[in-house]
């Protein structure tokens, strides 16, 4: 590889040369988990317009929110086989592809069928921005990298997430929800065209002495497509790590990405787009939490104790700010903040998966535990849809939207701190994976 001199004098005993443009890849990858928080939690700042001009209620706006998170889920183990024997390159490009025109679909749906199908375009085109990106991360950067690459990325992905806040809220005020989606299409082309031409791989040989250096059990015999998946899959401990992550993931899904904003407006009486601007320090709490959840889980030298106190203090905060009736609007700001920054510690489950596991199916293992964390949107979504719509009264807005009044959304969002309280409970089965 001519274009990178530092591979020819790479030295297997020092961990801490890679060449640098590994970080330029991992940028581009990471652009794409940019885009895609962006067209995940784009249905809560547009929560009313779509409600009114589809003419449907709480639990139908969650099911339509949470095809995203079908398609999602559902697309993580097959892209991650597909990641550990293809790459990472053009399946991102081709990804990003699907996801904006997916977008371009749902902004030009009348119908809530149509609607459905561009989100699970959606959905399923997004579903290789992360596991992308981390399968990127284990083929370029030393073991002991990854976890800071980890956070780094989860900065960027929060940073499309706050983007989707009061920005989306103001292009939707000005230009109208579907043409500031047709903008949001041409911007995922334009980036697929970028990760095609710009991304690359290592080669071969790279890909070798990286694993030389990792500490983890790596195979000796040539793996089939479907062996990984079964080491993968019969692990009890990557089921109860990812039923953790999905837990701890549940108020972004259901609160962050969709809920947010509507019940904000409720609570305070205030703008869709101030609401979402409000619920945005969630990802700002996030952005910031990441990497200092890597970091303090390597001063303690311990995923597990970083966990537990992430969880507990999460659970607290959440608590909170549902069944606290009397909090100013300042102080909710502050505690979106702070639930944002706590969530932080649930980013710890992809460490701890991959480094159970061998470098060569760490597409596979990412992709599965994703899978299972992003179920918390693919049930929660339309559940906290179903309780709104069960405890309404049946009052519309003068829009002809439902008005979903603070008493039902108190009940329906209930079911957020109960989800945390079981993710508290699945730690006392998760092992300590800490490299050693």
């Amino acid at each position: 590889m001519p274009w990178c001199p530092m591979i020819s004098s790479f030295n297997p005993s020092s961990n801490r040369t890679y060449p640098k443009k590994a970080w330029l890849f991992w940028g581009l990858a990471a652009l794409f988990y940019f885009y895609q928080f962006v067209l995940r939690v784009s249905p809560g700042v547009m929560s009313q317009e779509l409600m009114r001009d589809f003419a449907v209620q709480g639990c139908a706006l969650g099911i339509l929110g949470a095809f995203y998170y079908n398609a999602y889920a559902a697309m993580q183990i097959p892209l991650g086989i597909l990641l550990d024997h293809f790459g990472p390159k053009k399946l991102m490009a081709v990804s990003c592809l699907v996801a904006a025109a997916g977008t371009y679909l749902f902004s030009t749906a009348e119908s809530l069928h149509v609607a459905s199908v561009g989100r699970l375009m959606m959905g399923a085109g997004a579903s290789c921005g992360f596991i992308g990106t981390l399968k990127l991360a284990t083929l370029w950067f030393p073991p002991e990298k990854v976890g800071t690459v980890i956070g780094f990325t989860m900065i960027l992905g929060t940073m499309g997430a706050t983007s989707a806040g009061a920005p989306l809220g103001h292009a939707v005020d000005y230009f109208g929800w579907r043409d500031s989606l047709m903008g949001i299409s041409a911007i995922g082309l334009g980036l697929a065209a970028l990760i095609y031409l710009l991304m690359k791989e290592p080669n071969r040989k790279y890909t070798h002495k990286m694993a030389q250096i990792s500490d983890k059990p790596e195979p000796t015999t040539k793996m089939g497509i479907l062996d990984g998946l079964a080491i993968v899959a019969t692990s009890k401990q990557t089921w109860l790590i990812g039923l953790f992550g999905c837990l701890m993931y549940v108020p972004l899904a259901a609160l962050a990405d969709l809920w947010g904003s509507p019940y904000l407006s409720e609570r305070y009486d205030i703008s869709s787009k101030h609401a979402s601007a409000i619920t945005s320090f969630i990802y700002i709490g996030v952005a910031v939490g990441a990497p200092a959840a890597m970091w303090f889980s390597d001063y303690l030298k311990s995923r597990k104790k970083v966990m537990y106190l992430s969880a507990v203090l999460y659970f607290i905060a959440f608590s909170a700010m549902i069944f606290i009736p009397q909090i100013p609007l300042t102080a909710m700001s502050f505690f979106m903040f702070l639930a944002g920054f706590l969530f932080s510690g649930q980013n710890l489950v992809f460490a701890m998966s991959t480094e159970r596991m061998p470098t060569k199916i760490s597409g596979i293992v990412a992709a599965f535990t994703n899978m299972i964390v992003m179920l918390s949107g693919v049930v929660f979504e339309p559940l906290i849809g179903w309780l709104l719509d069960y405890h309404w009264a049946g009052n519309l807005k003068e829009s002809g939207a439902p008005w979903f009044t603070i008493d039902d959304f108190t009940f329906a969002l209930s079911a957020v701190p109960l989800a945390l309280f079981f993710a508290i409970l699945a730690l006392f089965f998760i092992k300590e994976t800490y490299p050693k």
